[in-house]
């Protein structure tokens, strides 16, 4: 009996150390996989479509909370959108993203929506046309259709973030209605901090694992795109406080860039959060392809 404990305690060890093996494996293979697939130049690709969408993506947002009869609820997510980012890669936006939360929601609601959608889709595209060269997809469907499947992806994803703001904002504001809650929240500051912080965490793996999943022309099971999912976000957490420490104590942007310092700093976000995001998506296809 004791024996064959420890035949099953050997083939235990053995399975696990293969495991970790092939994880290592993964991880430096998706290294060169990312820059074969040329990962390092769609990052910054990548970095200027954010840039040129994120305005059209709120200005919808916006609008779409508006017409639900929550345009509170889109300013409020705004707020939360910034204060979950680095402060400093957020210099150069803030200013135009918080007048966008002050410009009256009838003003948003016209033609420009329109452009707006178009604008804002074209990432989803970007995205599909990167994560196809992940996968290998030889034969991508025709462009019109590409074009359509991004809207509408694009329109259910802003739906979905629609219905995670009523959760997360509308829910938290009526329980703080109730005294014996606000009795819990003065007794528990930093619980409640750190909860915050998981709940964000948990909030970055929902959506990249949902990018990774629906986006690519492939056919997928969710939990090929978990584990690529799960090391986005550590490394999006790493990556985002070293970058902080860096540009507060050795910053030297603004003496070569000037006033355009804040810009190349959010520049640099975006470009890092999107080369991770590669890296993950060659790491969940390197582990669902090399068993």
């Amino acid at each position: 009996m004791l024996n064959f404990i420890y035949i099953l305690e050997w083939l235990y060890k053995t399975k696990e150390s293969y495991l970790m093996k092939r994880i290592i494996k993964c991880l430096y293979q998706a290294a060169f996989k990312t820059i074969e697939h040329d990962g390092v130049e769609h990052s910054g690709y990548m970095s200027f479509m954010v840039l040129l969408t994120i305005f059209p993506f709120l200005v919808f947002l916006l609008a779409l909370t508006s017409f639900v009869g929550a345009s509170e609820l889109g300013k409020n997510f705004i707020t939360i959108f910034l204060e979950s980012m680095p402060e400093l890669a957020t210099d150069s936006i803030k200013t135009r993203i918080n007048e966008l939360g002050k410009t009256p929601p009838q003003s948003l609601m016209t033609l420009a929506i329109m452009g707006s959608i178009w604008t804002a889709s074209s990432f989803v595209e970007c995205l599909r046309t990167i994560l196809n060269r992940v996968y290998e997809i030889k034969s991508p469907p025709p462009y019109i259709r590409r074009r359509l499947l991004s809207i509408a992806q694009f329109l259910v994803i802003s739906i979905f973030i629609t219905f995670a703001m009523l959760i997360l904002i509308i829910v938290p504001i009526i329980l703080t209605k109730l005294p014996i809650i606000l009795q819990i929240i003065e007794e528990h500051k930093h619980t409640l901090t750190l909860f915050r912080y998981v709940i964000i965490f948990c909030s970055l793996f929902i959506t990249s694992s949902s990018l990774y999943y629906i986006i690519p022309n492939a056919k997928l099971n969710f939990t090929d795109v978990v584990p690529g999912a799960l090391l986005t976000v550590i490394l999006w957490v790493i990556s985002g406080y070293l970058l902080s420490t860096y540009i507060i104590y050795y910053n030297q942007l603004s003496i070569i860039y000037g006033s355009l310092g804040s810009i190349i700093v959010t520049l640099i976000f975006f470009y890092i959060i999107n080369m991770v995001f590669i890296y993950g998506a060659e790491f969940n296809y390197l582990l669902r392809e090399y068993p």
